[in-house]
C-alpha cells in the first residue's frame, strides 16, 4: 500500500486538492506494480506491525554510513549535519524527524534569525527533504509519567557557519579541552 502523506488534500498536512490530484497522476505513472523502487527505511513500529518507507531522493543519498538513529552521544555529536524530512510545520517552527523516530525542532524565531523566515508555514511543507544542524540536545521530564524521560534536540536549518561562527565554535572547543585537563 503507497501513502504520500504530503499529497492527502489536507491544507495543514502541505498539499492541497490540486496538489494531491497530480500528484496522484505522477505517482500511478510512476509507482505500477511489478516496477523495482528504491527505498530506504525510516523506522519500525513492531507494535502496529507498521514500516514508514521514503523514496525521497535526498533520503537515499546522503550520510548512510552514520545517521542519525537514536538519542546516543554517538549519533549526536553537537554540529553535526544530517539529512531528515518535516514532519510538521506550524508558525512555532519545524519538526525535523530522521530515521528511528528521531526528532528535533527548528523554532520560528531561529527561522527568522537565520534565514530570514517569517512565517515556517508558507516556506515549508510537511515531508520536505531538510539537512539540519544539531545544536544541543537536552534530557526532559515528562510532566504525565512517572520519572520518565524524553531528550529533546535543538536544530539549526543554516547547516553553513560563518567564519566568524567557526572561529567562536573553535575557541569554545579549546576552552572545554584545557578545563577538563
Amino acid at each position: 500500500h503507497l501513502f504520500d502523506k504530503a499529497s492527502n488534500g489536507n491544507p495543514d498536512a502541505g498539499g492541497d486538492a490540486v496538489l494531491s490530484g497530480y500528484r496522484q497522476k505522477i505517482r500511478q505513472a510512476k509507482y505500477k506494480e511489478g516496477n523495482l523502487v528504491d527505498v530506504r527505511c525510516l523506522t519500525v513500529d513492531p507494535v502496529s506491525r507498521q514500516c514508514i518507507l521514503t523514496a525521497k531522493k535526498t533520503l537515499l543519498t546522503t550520510d548512510i554510513e552514520n545517521p542519525i538513529v537514536e538519542y546516543t552521544p554517538l549519533c549526536l555529536e553537537i554540529g553535526r549535519v544530517a539529512a531528515g524530512f518535516l514532519s510538521k510545520v506550524d508558525e512555532w517552527g519545524v519538526t525535523v524527524t530522521f530515521y528511528n523516530n528521531v526528532h528535533g525542532r527548528v523554532p520560528a524565531r531561529r527561522l527568522a534569525a537565520e534565514l530570514g523566515v517569517e512565517d515556517p508555514r508558507m516556506n515549508y511543507n510537511i515531508g520536505d527533504a531538510v539537512a539540519a544542524r544539531l545544536l544541543d540536545c537536552f534530557k526532559r521530564r515528562h510532566k504525565e509519567e512517572n520519572g520518565g524521560y524524553y531528550y529533546q534536540l535543538e536544530l539549526s536549518l543554516k547547516t553553513v557557519l560563518d567564519t566568524a561562527e567557526k572561529s567562536v565554535e573553535a575557541q569554545e572547543t579549546a576552552n572545554s579541552s584545557s578545563v577538563g585537563e
